[in-house]
């Protein structure tokens, strides 16, 4: 069965925060992680995960962190929330993406 994903609330926000480039990324990541749907390391996190992943342009890594939500019965990955960290690449030259 296949799983989709459901953006919420302040994650609404959140993902228009990011430049365009990095919003598609997101995307296209939240596609790849309903095909494999991460899990809670431990039953007390009650089907809440954080996921993260990089991407890297102009110069400037990006590590872009999701807040994600298992709704098991309807196989929904709800996101909860979205937040970024830029940091400029040694020897790298920030500048458009």
């Amino acid at each position: 069965m296949s799983w989709a994903y459901r953006i919420v609330g302040d994650a609404v926000a959140d993902l228009r925060a990011l430049d365009i480039w990095l919003q598609e990324e997101v995307l296209d990541e939240l596609e790849r992680l309903c095909v494999d749907p991460p899990r809670p390391r431990s039953p007390a996190e009650q089907g809440e995960v954080i996921v993260d992943f990089e991407r890297t342009a102009a110069g400037v890594r990006h590590v872009v962190f999701m807040r994600l939500r298992r709704e098991e019965p309807k196989s929904i990955l709800i996101v909860l929330g979205i937040a970024s960290h830029a940091r400029v690449v040694a020897g790298g030259h920030p500048g458009p993406a």
